[in-house]
Formats: structure tokens, C-alpha cells, sequence
């Protein structure tokens, strides 16, 4: 994925400690790389978690669709 590059090579661990520093955009584009080829359990659950937390601090903004 463009929003981090090395993002194919992380533990769980690892993506947890950079989510904050993402945006939402960034968020879904690394939710659907993960689910094109690993598709992680722990990792999908963990982005999704996070789409949501950053959508419900922007009060006024829609959820994304995450299923595109």
C-alpha cells in the first residue's frame, strides 16, 4: 500500500503503534490491501476499529465503505 510501505512486514504490534498516524483514507486503503492478500483477522478487525474511532471523533462526516 502507498500509505506505508512497509506495512506487509508488521506484526500486530507494530501496526498498532502507527494507526494514529494515519488517516482515514489511508486507514481503508491499508484495510483493503489486507483483506486483497492476507486478510489477517486481527488485522481487519483492528483497521475497521480504527475507521470507526476516527469517524466517530469527526462529528457531520459519514462512515466510509469499507467494502469497496
Amino acid at each position: 500500500p502507498t500509505a506505508f510501505p512497509g506495512y506487509p512486514e508488521l506484526s500486530l504490534p507494530q501496526l498498532r503503534a502507527r494507526l494514529r498516524q494515519f488517516t482515514v483514507d489511508q486507514l481503508i486503503e491499508l484495510l483493503t490491501y489486507e483483506r486483497a492478500h492476507a486478510d489477517r483477522t486481527e488485522f481487519t478487525g483492528m483497521l475497521s476499529r480504527r475507521i470507526d474511532t476516527v469517524h466517530e471523533m469527526a462529528p457531520g462526516h459519514e462512515k466510509p465503505d469499507r467494502d469497496a
